[in-house]
């Protein structure tokens, strides 16, 4: 449907966790009919029933919603590898705490009998990324009007808004709200998600594999604009790569046949570039990308091969480059 590397759940332990959590939980409470002690309602607040505020976020109602809502969830994917897995899960902590925080604002008014459970802070919170951040694969017309392949998700997610209104609705328009604040960088929410990263880093030291490449994050980061950036809300630092040379065996032509090999690539190769010396330093000049744009993708988790190459073929343009390595999927 859109641009990710590589395929399925792989380098996505963030997702696969949520798809595992909303469904056993789901499945499981409908058996065994403990369905009305883990979601969100205003006598379970007055109660201190502490837990339905975390419990109701991986709850769906009935069938129809599960499945919808865990296709959504598995296509969210794309933003935990262009994150990083830290940055991921400080990211829906942050969405998280808003929205449960304005249901419980909406529960105390008391205005209606209503009852929440269900990820939709986390789906219409990342939906409001999705609409900003994830360009469209491809556009196409269906009578007339125009569109693009970002409209399916549009739809599984409009299927949830109205499956069991108002409370599906009002979860929605929560998740909404804290997905633009959290896009925004309003509120010390730039702060939260640099904090919780760098806590969830100190807690659990040691590299995160993504992309196939060992990467750290966290540390000392920097916190860039939300709303001027692809959502990156921290830029990592250039760390010092050790180039290793690899050591490429040598062919050895038969002893007859290397007068005449050294002679045709002296003519060939060699001659041209004498007669012009000025112009090698030149093109190797514009030929190398420079090395705070390597190391940039290479924090991001590209392969560090794939990264100078990307940059090589968009002339050390960094945006161009990483275009390039997502649309490689």
């Amino acid at each position: 449907m859109f641009p990710s590397s590589p395929t399925g759940l792989v380098n996505a332990p963030a997702t696969k966790f949520m798809l595992l959590a909303t469904g056993i939980t789901s499945i499981v409470s409908s058996t065994f009919n403990f369905y009305l002690d883990l979601n969100l309602t205003r006598n379970g607040l007055f109660l201190l029933q502490l837990w339905r505020l975390f419990t109701h976020h991986f709850l769906f109602k009935n069938s129809g919603e599960l499945i919808f809502g865990l296709i959504i969830i598995y296509y969210f994917r794309v933003f935990e590898r262009q994150m990083g897995t830290r940055m991921f899960i400080s990211t829906i902590i942050t969405m998280l705490l808003i929205s449960t925080s304005l249901e419980i604002a909406v529960l105390s008014a008391d205005l209606m009998k209503l009852s929440f459970e269900g990820a939709y802070s986390f789906i219409f919170g990342f939906l409001v990324l999705f609409w900003f951040e994830v360009p469209s694969s491809y556009r196409f017309s269906i009578v007339g009007i125009s569109s693009n392949d970002k409209l399916f998700l549009y739809l599984f997610a409009f299927q949830l808004f109205y499956t069991n209104l108002p409370s599906t609705g009002i979860q929605a328009l929560c998740g909404v709200l804290a997905g633009l604040i959290t896009q925004s960088g309003k509120f010390g929410t730039s702060k939260l998600i640099l904090y919780l990263s760098n806590t969830i880093n100190r807690l659990f030291p040691g590299p995160v594999k993504s992309f196939d490449t060992t990467v750290v994050i966290g540390g000392t980061s920097t916190t860039t604009p939300l709303q001027t950036q692809p959502f990156y809300p921290i830029q990592q630092p250039a760390q010092p790569i050790q180039q290793q040379q690899q050591q490429v065996p040598q062919f050895q032509f038969p002893p007859q046949f290397q007068q005449q090999f050294q002679q045709q690539f002296q003519q060939q190769f060699q001659q041209p570039f004498q007669q012009q010396p000025e112009q090698q330093p030149q093109m190797q000049t514009q030929s190398a990308p420079s090395q705070e744009n390597v190391d940039h993708l290479i924090n991001m988790g590209f392969p560090r091969d794939q990264a100078v190459l990307a940059l090589i073929r968009n002339q050390n343009h960094l945006n161009g480059a990483l275009n390039s390595l997502l649309g490689q999927g």
